[in-house]
């Protein structure tokens, strides 16, 4: 019969340490284990965030690719990024900013964690923000026109437009006038806004050239003044009074006095045959023997093709920079010139050459260059 004391029992337990380091080896380890599966955690959570904001990033670019469905254009590409990543429930909003000049997009996701039972939970959520803008093509901003040469019996007037994208008001910026003055040698003046500055702004969507054109060499209610001799040409308003001498004679056939006296003559009313006629540059069929890019006057250039609307990008090109020297040269009346001259089909020598020196930037919203850049 064991005898022993309580207090001796306890004592002989206090001095006993067998089994006692593998008690203290695995209270030491749990901590270890703990800080060991959050590292893992952090790390797979880290790695997860980075993948959905990669994949929300290239989504957003995609989206700015793509101006005329660019939320449509993101989303479909955010769901392939995702799908080829490990994560699980990958959602995305995408939205035009409220100027209309980017994209912004929200995503969520989740990712397993390898230790979460440690903490009860066994997922968690991230979260992911994008945003960028459209990078626009440079465009001009600033036009400043000079005539290279004017000529031909023809009058012109040749209008500079632009549209407004928002208003779609028509405007015309600059105005420039050719009046024959010779018509030997068929030669004139040229007038209007030559050489100054023009604004065109920068939410334009369309930019043209209009020339109207009278063939009896006067503008708008003008005629030849009948007064002209030799090679001088000018025009005086229709039904326009004039003084002009003119030759009386009084008495019989063989007793005949005459005198000059000074009358009152009128000019007569403008021909409807005269005109006007109106080319377009924005209209496919109606800018008959256009010639852009034209060097050294109007030799070795070639003539836009009939039925072809040139867009900004070739009709006022800035050359791939900031600024850009164009030169022009635009026949004045609807026919070719015919199989007497080369080239068979227009004139060799155009009426109305003129020069465009652009300053560009990328500012206009309306000729996105189908690209983007991320914001933040």
């Amino acid at each position: 019969m064991n005898t022993l004391s309580f207090a001796t029992k306890m004592r002989r337990f206090g001095r006993d340490t067998e089994g006692s380091v593998a008690v203290i080896a695995a209270t030491a380890f749990l901590p270890v284990l703990l800080m060991t599966g959050v590292a893992v955690d952090f790390g797979r959570t880290n790695q997860a965030r980075q993948e959905l904001q990669q994949s929300l990033d290239a989504a957003l670019l995609q989206g700015l690719n793509n101006k005329s469905n660019p939320v449509a254009a993101a989303q479909a590409s955010f769901t392939k990024q995702t799908s080829m990543t490990s994560l699980q429930n990958a959602q995305a909003t995408f939205q035009a900013t409220p100027d209309g000049k980017g994209l912004t997009a929200n995503a969520t996701a989740q990712t397993t964690l390898m230790f979460g039972g440690l903490s009860g939970s066994s997922n968690v959520t991230i979260k992911a923000h994008s945003g960028g803008v459209y990078i626009n093509a440079f465009t001009p901003q600033n036009a400043t026109f000079s005539v290279g040469g004017a000529s031909g019996m023809y009058w012109k007037q040749v209008d500079l437009h632009t549209v407004d994208a928002t208003s779609k008001a028509d405007t015309t910026v600059a105005t420039f006038y050719y009046q024959m003055t010779n018509s030997s040698t068929y030669t004139g003046v040229s007038s209007g806004d030559v050489g100054k500055q023009i604004d065109l702004g920068s939410n334009y969507n369309d930019v043209y050239m209009a020339m109207t054109v009278y063939t009896d060499g006067c503008g708008p209610g003008m005629v030849p003044d009948p007064r002209n001799s030799g090679s001088s040409f000018a025009c005086v308003a229709q039904g326009s009074s004039y003084t002009t001498t003119q030759k009386q004679c009084t008495g019989s056939y063989r007793n005949q006095t005459c005198q000059n006296v000074q009358v009152t003559a009128y000019a007569p009313q403008k021909s409807s045959s005269a005109g006007p006629t109106t080319y377009y540059t924005n209209v496919a069929s109606a800018h008959p023997q256009l010639f852009i890019g034209v060097k050294n006057g109007n030799q070795g250039v070639t003539e836009l093709p009939a039925n072809q609307k040139p867009d900004i990008f070739t009709f006022m090109p800035c050359g791939g920079g900031t600024s850009n020297n164009v030169g022009y040269a635009w026949e004045d009346t609807p026919y070719s010139a015919g199989s007497n001259y080369p080239g068979y089909g227009t004139w060799t020598t155009q009426d109305f050459i003129f020069n465009v020196a652009v300053t560009c930037s990328n500012n206009n919203p309306n000729y996105p260059n189908n690209t983007g850049k991320l914001t933040n």
